[in-house]
């Protein structure tokens, strides 16, 4: 995917991993999700670029919300 400039390199960036690594793992989670019938949500996000302006307080209620 990012050899043909769809993705960028900086995405899913590993020693030794390819962004189709990180493609193929979202796909196995979607499926293993939907085959246990368990509810589940997946963000792709780049909280280290953006730390301060995240609501702390709001996301952790969030978060403690989404663990129960």
């Amino acid at each position: 995917v990012w050899q043909h400039g769809f993705m960028p390199e900086e995405i899913y960036s590993e020693q030794g991993k390819t962004a189709d690594d990180g493609s193929l793992a979202k796909v196995l989670f979607y499926d293993v999700t939907r085959q246990s019938r368990l509810s589940a949500a997946l963000a792709s996000i780049d909280a280290a670029n953006c730390y301060d302006s995240i609501a702390h307080a709001i996301a952790l209620s969030v978060l403690t919300l989404l663990q129960s």
